[in-house]
């Protein structure tokens, strides 16, 4: 077993990125800003940091429960800085389950093509 899955990584470091770059600006692209991308990234690089440690701690394999994992972990991290819209934790919530779909997403995308292939 690798330490390090590198495409799991960039992946889910663009999961986190993308949510929270998404609800800090409340879905409205025009109001991006370098301010909004570098908050982004420095929480997608403790997601990412704190997924794979805990991740290999427990020692989770099964998809579903690193998407648990990713959400919970997810919202943990985006809840240190203000939230831009509701309560406190609202931001931190969606951003945690907007990276949890984004990981679905992905993952059925991916195994689209692969199902394919093996069928024919």
């Amino acid at each position: 077993m690798r330490d390090l899955e590198l495409p799991e990584f960039i992946q889910r470091a663009g999961e986190v990125w993308l949510s929270c770059m998404l609800f800090m600006v409340q879905g409205n692209l025009s109001e991006i800003t370098m301010k909004h991308g570098i908050t982004a990234f420095k929480v997608s690089l403790g997601v990412i940091t704190t997924y794979f440690i805990a991740k290999k701690l427990l020692k989770v394999k099964v998809f579903w429960k690193t998407l648990i994992l990713l959400a919970a972990i997810t919202a943990s991290i985006d809840f240190i800085h203000p939230s831009h819209f509701g309560e406190a934790w609202t931001e931190a919530a969606l951003t945690g389950l907007g990276a949890c779909a984004f990981a679905t997403l992905g993952h059925f995308i991916g195994n689209r093509h692969k199902k394919r292939f093996k069928s024919s």
